[in-house]
């Protein structure tokens, strides 16, 4: 058997392109190539003498961390470059680096944001990079500082923000941090910044990560995440007042986090900023993820790369901009305002104080000299809403002027004007006196098979490339309505939902709660009763005034008559052989003429398919009787089948389609009803007579 120097002088190459390859890849690639079968770790072995040839001894490295931060500060006068061991063993426990142009760019052109994350290493020694990063006018990431450290916890987190401190609080404007509450944080920005004006944010990414543990559902979770957005308090306490008639117990979970730390309307308006989640930062993670493998020297040395190209790639990009204007993003804001200022009215009050309306029932307030609108917006981003932008337009004036100074194409330079100095060669450096050397950290090896990845979420997406399908049911990647069991309880999926059952799907008990109702339940007959009138619907669903009825009566025990079509050729409604009064079938019609017929209740929900090729689905605006039958017919499927609405107007009757809000349907229904652009109600079924009216109301 092969060892693993043999291995590693001939896989170094594929090694080199293939920093993160793994001991398993290895493996299979050596025995297809070379016809040697190698044991894991032999091939493990072999990866780390190749990751060791190209970056260095990761043990050497850290004994050349005193000599690397003699060097960052000697190429780079007024950089920040420091470290610290154990007194005892004279292990490393932190590497503190904070170049001069990353600091002069962000006083001097980056608005006064500091988002605040760390990040795993995946070297031999493991370990964890803290990173201080801030953003552009542009909202272009600009890093700030890092902290290489053993682990993040509340020790590591305040001696980084003990060194940044006093650098970055000469900022003309009042800091705002934002983070994800995690270890320490909240701690050490409290402590490290006391004596300074500062906020802080929390991410409400990963508040609302804690939030849907509690309260699941993707109806909840679009109204917290709108009360979050919310720019004013009217706006915040509609949506907040959605959440709270879904569940009362999640406003209250909810305001136990100060507003001012994840509502936008809350929001100190000095940092110019609308972010509510610090994705800004947590992409610098990717944005050094192919260094994190490399020893903490080559890692830093790597790291001042990226840092010099960014300053100079985006300084060469501003130089072809107009340097009076404003940066790209707040211009395309601005024209995006002025396509759409036609929609309102302007009233002036004095000749900078306007009232603004949309020709309905909102009305705005606009102060163009103090730069404020009481939709919140302009103060919170620092560029003119759209009915600032109606005022501004009434008044033929530049809009440019009104949008704060950190907007400008100059500021933008200012951030980028600096530059970072190469650092000498290693081979040059200095040796290390042994009184100064730094041995490498203990390795705590935690339980278990160390992870590469994060575990993500049920509801959240595998990071694949590849198409992923997700349940229209539970909202969950890599299910669907075939298998699913349900939806949790609380989620929006659930409620009001009436489900059809296909005649090979077991239906389940009403005894559990499921929301089901059998006919049993309802007390009607398997007879269905004859009805002279055509298909009545309320405002929820259709009605079909035709020549001739449809046969398409009301069950006993209010079943709806038009349940689903499955076959060839089928039709909804009026096909079956009669007997007693009964002359038609109001059920549904599948093979050879058996009948399927479902009890729908429920407050205005929808009936969703849940098996069998060619199912159509009906909804009830309420529970349904004898007398009174309220039917929305979705959908029908499988080959031949035909639409109520399309059957009504190949007899050339009129079909009325009701203001239906399409939030509460499939996108099938709706496109069924009409209620989707892109398939106009008039253009739907090839069977429609042309002298068919169609009517909204």
């Amino acid at each position: 058997m092969a060892n693993a120097r043999w291995v590693a002088l001939r896989i170094m190459r594929y090694v080199k392109d293939h920093v993160q390859c793994k001991p398993s890849t290895i493996k299979r690639r050596v025995k297809r190539k070379y016809k040697v079968k190698i044991s894991y770790w032999t091939a493990w072995h072999a990866r780390h003498i190749c990751l060791e040839r190209i970056f260095g001894s990761y043990e050497k490295s850290y004994g050349q961390v005193p000599e690397l931060c003699r060097q960052i500060m000697e190429a780079n006068p007024g950089s920040i470059a420091t470290w610290s061991k154990d007194t005892v063993h004279r292990q490393f426990e932190g590497l503190f680096v904070m170049y001069k142009a990353s600091l002069d760019g962000f006083l001097n052109g980056c608005r006064s944001i500091i988002g605040l994350d760390g990040t795993f290493l995946k070297g031999k020694y493991g370990g964890m990079v803290l990173a201080a990063m801030g953003l552009d006018n542009n909202n272009g990431i600009f890093p700030i500082a890092i902290y290489i450290c053993r682990n993040e916890c509340k020790e590591t987190w305040n001696k980084f923000l003990s060194i940044l401190a006093p650098y970055v609080t000469r900022h003309e404007q009042p800091l705002t941090f934002i983070s994800d509450q995690q270890k320490g944080l909240i701690d050490g920005v409290a402590r490290q910044f006391a004596q300074f004006n500062h906020y802080h944010r929390f991410c409400f990414r990963h508040l609302y990560k804690n939030f849907k543990k509690k309260f699941p559902g993707s109806h909840l979770e679009t109204l917290v995440w709108r009360a979050a957005k919310s720019y004013n308090e009217i706006d915040y306490k509609h949506w907040m007042k959605e959440v709270a008639e879904y569940d009362p117990a999640a406003v209250t979970w909810l305001e136990k986090h100060p507003l001012e730390e994840w509502t936008r309307w809350k929001f100190d308006h000095t940092s110019r900023c609308e972010h509510i989640s610090n994705n800004f930062s947590e992409s610098f993670n990717s944005w050094i993820l192919e260094l994190r493998h490399s020893p903490i020297c080559k890692f830093v040395m790597e790291y001042e790369k990226l840092v010099k190209e960014t300053l100079y790639s985006r300084e060469k990009k501003g130089q072809g901009w107009c340097q009076t204007g404003l940066i790209n993003r707040a211009e395309e804001r601005l024209k995006g305002h002025r396509g759409n200022v036609h929609f309102l009215n302007c009233y002036p009050s004095t000749e900078n104080v306007w009232l603004v309306e949309n020709g309905i029932e909102m009305t705005w307030k606009v102060n163009l000299t103090r730069k404020e609108c009481n939709c919140g917006a302009w103060q919170v981003g620092g560029v003119p809403c759209i009915h600032a932008m109606a005022v501004i337009v009434e008044k033929d004036e530049n809009a440019y002027s009104y949008a704060d100074p950190c907007h400008l194409i100059s500021k933008y330079m200012m951030t980028y004007d600096g530059h970072v100095e190469p650092t000498a060669n290693p081979l040059t450096w200095l040796e290390v006196e042994d009184v100064f050397k730094v041995n490498p950290p203990r390795v705590v090896r935690p339980a278990g098979r160390p992870r590469n990845l994060r575990r993500r979420d049920r509801d959240e997406a595998d990071g694949n490339t590849r198409n992923q399908k997700r349940c229209g049911i539970c909202k969950i990647y890599g299910n669907n309505r075939a298998g699913c069991e349900g939806a949790k309880d609380g989620d929006p999926s659930t409620i009001g939902v009436n489900i059809i059952y296909g005649p090979h799907v077991r239906r389940p008990h009403n005894e559990d709660g499921d929301g089901i109702t059998t006919s049993a339940e309802t007390g009607s007959s398997s007879r269905p009763q004859r009805t002279n009138a055509g298909m009545r619907i309320t405002r929820f669903g259709i009605t079909t005034n035709s020549s001739r009825p449809t046969n398409g009566g009301v069950l006993r025990g209010g079943i709806p008559p038009m349940a689903a079509v499955r076959g060839r050729g089928g039709r909804v409604g009026a096909r079956g052989a009669g007997r007693g009064r009964a002359s038609g079938s109001g059920g549904a019609v599948r093979g050879r003429g058996n009948v399927v017929v479902g009890a729908v209740r429920g407050r205005g929900g929808r009936a969703e398919v849940v098996g069998g090729r060619g199912i159509g689905s009906t909804a009830a605006a309420g529970t349904q009787s004898s007398q009174t039958s309220t039917i929305t017919v979705q959908s029908t499927r499988g080959r031949g089948t035909e639409s109520v609405a399309s059957y009504a107007r190949m007899r050339g009757g009129e079909t009325r389609f009701p203001s239906y809000p399409v939030e509460n349907m499939t996108r099938r229904s709706a496109s069924l009803m009409g209620l989707i652009e892109d398939q106009p109600p008039v253009k739907r079924g090839k069977q429609a007579k042309k002298g068919a009216a169609v009517h909204w109301y």
